[in-house]
C-alpha cells in the first residue's frame, strides 16, 4: 500500500497570467480550466497512491487580475462549493494571494469582492 507521503503534492490554482478585469464570463472560464487542472491532478494521484481524499491544491493566487462583483462570486462558488464528490477546494488551502485584485473597482464594488472572496476562506 502506498503511502500519503508519496503521493504528488497538491497543485498552486492561478489564473492565466495576463492583467485583466475578470467578469462572470471569464471567471467562469478560469474555473472551467482549473476543474480540468484538478480531475487531472487527481486521476494522477488516484494511479500513484490510494489516497481516497486527497488535497488537490492548497494555494491559490488571484493576484493581478481586477475581478468584477460577479466574477468573485463565480471564483468563491468554486471555492466553497463541494469539488466532484469530495471536500471544498478551499478547505485544502494555505495559501492565498489575493493581491491587488480590486485594481480599478470603485470602493463599494472593491469592498464587495474583497468580502465575497476573503468569506470563502
Amino acid at each position: 500500500m502506498a503511502s500519503s507521503s508519496s503521493a504528488p503534492a497538491p497543485i498552486k490554482l492561478e489564473p492565466p497570467a495576463q492583467r485583466e478585469v475578470v467578469d462572470d464570463e471569464k471567471a467562469k472560464e478560469i474555473v472551467k480550466g482549473w476543474t480540468a487542472q484538478l480531475l487531472e491532478h487527481r486521476e494522477k494521484i488516484s494511479q500513484e497512491t490510494n489516497d481516497g481524499a486527497p488535497i488537490l491544491c492548497d494555494r491559490i493566487r488571484l493576484s493581478d487580475k481586477s475581478y468584477t462583483a460577479e466574477a468573485a462570486k463565480v471564483i468563491a462558488a468554486f471555492l466553497t462549493e463541494p469539488f466532484e464528490g469530495s471536500a471544498p477546494i478551499s478547505h485544502g488551502i494555505v495559501e492565498a494571494d489575493l493581491s491587488d485584485i480590486i485594481a480599478s473597482r470603485k470602493t463599494e464594488e472593491g469592498l464587495q469582492v474583497l468580502q465575497t472572496v476573503c468569506d470563502a476562506f
